[in-house]
């Protein structure tokens, strides 16, 4: 009985898988058809038929004597055709490995330069409250009267040097509170610019038709110390700030409407020697 060895499907059939695996596994077997060996090569499924045939048999008998598989057909390997899981598996894993450089960039870079800028604000804070640092802002006459000891003209220089920088006047800022005396959407009652605080400061206003939603506290540098969602026409400041000149503004969701200054302490470096 003749033999057909044509290829009539997509795939090899039964008896042209065992013909393949046959001529793998005895040395005296004729090579396949040149038609089936060119299909095994461009089919992966094939393959893996061929593959998983030759390796069961393989695990159940002796094939020490037989020739390398890899000799045999250099093209058909022992690991199988990739499927396609593995490509969705490669897919996840890398998109895992770019969002975990992606925060490792944000955290190291991004993340460390913005608390490094609030722990600098904080550091300078505590160097103003601290009569012991050489920016401090403590009145002269209060340490004298703790110390009982008279500060010298070096001293005095030197302290006053360090205060010039809290209660410089910010040109930019400066302009706003300029500008912002022309809007007629907001009333502030307190505090007055250029008024001199303590402690628990009251911000206080009239709103016409723009309420205001947030009130920021800044430094004379520009830099928000405080923000507060605004819910009512008055606010309490407890918050205890060094000696200096402070701006503060009023704002609503897309408008600045009002800028406005004040000082705690006195500028000692204006004060004559």
């Amino acid at each position: 009985m003749e033999i057909k060895n044509d290829i009539n499907t997509s795939h090899l059939n039964d008896h042209q898988t065992a013909i393949y695996v046959d001529y793998l596994l005895n040395e005296k077997s004729s090579k396949p058809a040149e038609n089936i060996l060119n299909h095994v090569e461009s089919c992966p499924i094939c393959k893996d038929n061929i593959l998983d045939v030759f390796l069961c048999l393989k695990n159940s008998r002796s094939l020490q004597k037989q020739r390398p598989f890899k000799d045999l057909i250099p093209e058909l390997t022992i690991e199988k055709s990739p499927r396609k899981q593995y490509t969705y598996l490669k897919r996840i894993a890398a998109s895992f490995f770019f969002m975990a450089l992606f925060l490792t960039f944000y955290f190291t870079i991004i993340d460390r330069q913005f608390f490094q800028n609030k722990i600098d604000l904080k550091d300078n804070s505590t160097s103003i409250s601290n009569p012991a640092s050489q920016n401090s802002h403590t009145s002269l006459k209060s340490l004298s009267r703790t110390e009982n000891v008279k500060p010298s003209q070096t001293e005095k220089r030197s302290v006053a040097d360090s205060q010039k920088k809290y209660f410089a006047i910010n040109p930019n800022l400066e302009y706003m509170i300029n500008s912002q005396f022309r809007n007629e959407t907001i009333k502030v009652n307190s505090p007055a610019n250029n008024s001199t605080l303590i402690d628990n400061i009251i911000f206080a206003w009239e709103s016409f038709t723009d309420k205001p939603s947030q009130l920021k506290i800044l430094s004379n540098h520009n830099e928000v110390i405080f923000e507060y969602t605004i819910q009512t026409n008055q606010f309490v400041l407890k918050e205890i700030l060094p000696p200096g000149l402070y701006y503060w503004k009023l704002e609503n969701q897309t408008d600045l409407l009002y800028v406005g200054k004040f000082f705690i302490g006195n500028d000692i470096s204006a004060q004559p020697e």
